[in-house]
């Protein structure tokens, strides 16, 4: 017969093993400070533009916190932004990580601030709508009378450029699709323009330029009611899957979201 007997641990040791299992249970912090001086950026809307230029990205998958620094939803992020009551800064974490923060604009602070970035997280809002939803198939043809189909693009990501010929920033940023278009032509992702106007609008308008992406026409009220496009251009990346993964509206955040792609299929 065993007789188990009672150890008595010295108090420090009993201290330090407590103290050991305490930070075991704890979760390891995901960020620090914010990597920016905020009274710099709310100093002066100048500085605040050219932060949120290189730094913040709304299209991106990241982490959202509130002005408590509790995380929370991407759509509650966006419609505490969307009051015009707060800027965005990046927190520092590890490099593929992302955390951003809201933090008050103070009453006497720039409202313009708060003003554009409201316009921001209504344009993401609309966007965040048409996300993890699958593309309905469809059949068209193109310009160069191809027909394209979604269900022909098996084990490829595909990029939907939405636009028409009288919008200023889509017209600008066609030679951008194109560019991306030619530097992953040999890779698993493809590019259609997909356009609201008719046929022979088209045709005058691409007289002249070799673009290598196909245009589509398609219909303006399907566009607009049926897939709730609204804004212009919008890009679409579609997965293998047939389902829309990333929304965005300008060629930039496009490009860096294809790179992320195309870095995880190496």
């Amino acid at each position: 017969m065993f007789i188990i007997k009672k150890i008595k641990l010295p108090a420090f040791l009993l201290f330090s093993i407590v103290l050991f299992v305490s930070s075991c249970n704890q979760k390891p912090q995901l960020y620090g400070t914010p990597n920016v001086d905020i009274a710099t950026i709310q100093s002066q809307f100048l500085n605040w533009y050219r932060y949120d230029k290189i730094y913040i990205d709304l299209s991106k998958d990241y982490h959202a916190l509130n002005s408590n620094s509790e995380e929370i939803s991407k759509e509650e992020f966006l419609e505490e932004l969307s009051m015009a009551k707060y800027l965005v800064v990046r927190m520092n974490s590890a490099e593929n990580t992302t955390f951003y923060k809201l933090i008050e604009i103070p009453e006497d602070g720039n409202k313009e601030i708060g003003n554009q970035l409201a316009k921001k997280a209504d344009r993401e809002l609309r966007n965040l709508k048409l996300l993890n939803k699958p593309f309905p198939d469809f059949n068209l043809k193109s310009l160069k009378g191809n027909s394209y189909q979604l269900s022909q693009f098996k084990d490829q990501y595909l990029v939907l450029n939405f636009w028409y010929t009288t919008c200023g920033k889509c017209k600008k940023e066609l030679p951008d699709i194109e560019a991306l278009a030619q530097k992953y032509k040999y890779r698993d992702i493809a590019f259609l323009n997909i356009s609201l106007n008719e046929v022979h609008t088209l045709n005058n308008y691409l007289d002249g330029k070799n673009y290598q992406v196909e245009t589509l026409p398609m219909n303006k009220k399907y566009v607009l009611d049926s897939l709730s496009i609204r804004l212009f251009p919008t890009y679409l990346i579609i997965d293998p899957n047939k389902k829309v993964i990333n929304v965005s509206n300008n060629s930039r955040q496009l490009e860096k979201r294809v790179k992320e792609i195309i870095d995880e299929l190496n």
